[in-house]
């Protein structure tokens, strides 16, 4: 898992599986960029190979936290597996893939001026965990 962050937008990119052993290390990713309050949060989920029902239930719950911190949680490269299960659970239309989430995605791929390495800003150890701050408000827990 790495995570990205540029002008108001922060990129979360998840590979392998979503289930209940990754789950917490998605939700305090997610808990501390929201504490950051950016515009738009994304979530690449294009390298995601399985997801199970917690999986699943961590994006309810970090979309519904997105929207109460007011930030945009936006999909993008939405794998097959997990394609089909938000299909299959009619969740597709609470998770669109939009034009929005993609444009977000590829800023990251272009280095700034004057700032190193593939993705601009940030690192793949996740800016975040070292940032000092504290969980996002909000009166509830992400890990249950």
């Amino acid at each position: 898992m790495t995570t990205r962050h540029a002008d108001g937008h922060a990129l979360v990119t998840v590979a392998g599986e979503l289930d209940i052993t990754t789950r917490p290390e998605l939700c305090a990713r997610v808990e501390h960029i929201l504490g950051t309050r950016p515009g738009t949060l994304v979530l690449d989920l294009g390298a995601v190979t399985f997801i199970d029902a917690r999986g699943l239930s961590a994006l309810v719950v970090l979309r519904r936290h997105a929207v109460e911190m007011g930030t945009s949680l936006l999909l993008a490269r939405v794998s097959p597996p997990v394609r089909s299960i938000l299909g299959m659970t009619g969740l597709s239309e609470s998770f669109p893939v939009s034009a929005e989430a993609a444009a977000v995605r590829s800023a990251f791929a272009r280095p700034e001026p004057g700032e190193g390495g593939p993705y601009g800003r940030g690192d793949a150890d996740g800016d975040f965990a070292r940032s000092g701050l504290p969980p996002a408000a909000g009166g509830h827990s992400l890990e249950s």
